[in-house]
């Protein structure tokens, strides 16, 4: 027997694709956009911990201690982002204590910053 997937799983799975990998302008700060944003943070958030690393080898460090050093300052960024991105999502209709600018900087990991 075939496991039908329902029209309103497909739009609400469709529409959070969509919004994940939209990237956000931040001229045109509103809901929306703070939504779209916590989105692509929460999905892009576990990149953190490859993109540190590689930022502290860049910046002069050794391979070793970009290694070592990356991964736990990837883990806290990670976190940080994740945590940004599930508190826009949840709170996206409210433009919080500094209208609906980003909490956090760069404002996306991938894309336009």
């Amino acid at each position: 027997m075939k496991n039908k997937i329902s029209f309103g799983a497909r739009v609400v799975v469709l529409l959070f694709v969509f919004l994940a990998s939209s990237v956000c302008s931040a001229q045109a700060a509103d809901a929306w956009t703070k939504l779209g944003r916590g989105l692509n943070n929460i999905v892009f958030s576990p990149l953190e911990i490859l993109y540190r690393p590689q930022e502290m080898k860049n910046g002069g460090d050794s391979w070793a201690n970009a290694v070592a050093g990356g991964v736990f300052k990837g883990g806290g960024y990670f976190a940080a982002r994740l945590g940004t991105g599930l508190y826009e999502v949840l709170t996206f209709p409210h433009p919080g204590p500094s209208g609906y600018e980003p909490l956090i900087y760069p404002e996306h990991l991938i894309g336009k910053n």
